[in-house]
């Protein structure tokens, strides 16, 4: 499974998963120099709609209010480390 599929399935829950998965390939000697999220905000996508939600911030499309989730708690306090 690709993180994108990953991040498709499982949305912002995955974070965790792909970060960690990250981690380990650079603790094995991968040279991992970065990572960016997928999303920082719920958007559109052109082949699926704006049923997928995947960004840090959940959006009310309705309304345009923005709502951290506890992925972008989450993300937020692990770049801190």
């Amino acid at each position: 499974m690709t993180s994108r599929e990953i991040m498709v399935e499982l949305g912002p829950r995955s974070y965790p998963v792909v970060v960690g998965e990250a981690l380990r390939a650079r603790q094995a000697g991968s040279d991992l120099r970065g990572f960016f999220v997928w999303s920082l905000l719920d958007n559109f996508e052109w082949h699926l709609g704006t049923t997928p939600r995947f960004g840090l911030i959940r959006v009310d499309f309705a309304s345009g209010q923005r709502t951290w989730r506890r992925s972008a708690s989450w993300y937020r306090d692990r770049i801190r480390r």
